[in-house]
């Protein structure tokens, strides 16, 4: 019997360290280190974040060439915002080692749009980055999923 637990044990371990090694995308955070040794700079952004008020939503609309992104920003009293310069990396979760760099153009007062060459099924995480007024504000969510748009 006990010999029996013993050959599970093993057998799990080496399944566990195979899978760990020949992964095809570990999806590890790049600079993740850095970025843990620099936490203060981000409790810095996410506290300035909140002090803004600003909003941010976001919404995609599926076509052949990928998704349009669609995001509409808003300052603390719920106006548009305009004339910002909005970037963002988007990645699947699946797959979190591909990610896209990816600028964003006004189309109408506060709404930025781009088109995104989506490629894998499932969720998609988006990091914006928009800047105006001097300020910059961040936020993090997931792309809704396609032909959800506002």
């Amino acid at each position: 019997m006990i010999f029996v637990l013993f050959g599970i044990s093993f057998t799990m371990g080496g399944f566990t360290i195979y899978f760990a090694i020949n992964a095809s995308d570990p999806g590890v955070e790049p600079n993740y280190y850095e970025k843990a040794l620099d936490w203060d700079t981000t409790a810095a952004q996410l506290q300035l974040n909140k002090d803004l008020g600003w909003s941010l939503t976001s919404a995609s609309v599926t076509h052949e060439t990928g998704r349009t992104i669609v995001i509409d920003i808003a300052d603390d009293r719920a106006r548009p915002l305009r004339i910002a310069a909005v970037s963002a990396h988007v990645f699947a979760n699946t797959h979190a080692s591909e990610r896209l760099d990816v600028l964003f153009v006004e189309t109408d007062p506060g709404r930025y749009e781009s088109v995104v060459p989506i490629t894998h099924a499932g969720n998609w995480t988006i990091r914006v980055r928009a800047e105006a007024r001097g300020e910059v504000f961040t936020h993090e969510g997931e792309i809704p999923e396609p032909d959800s748009a506002p």
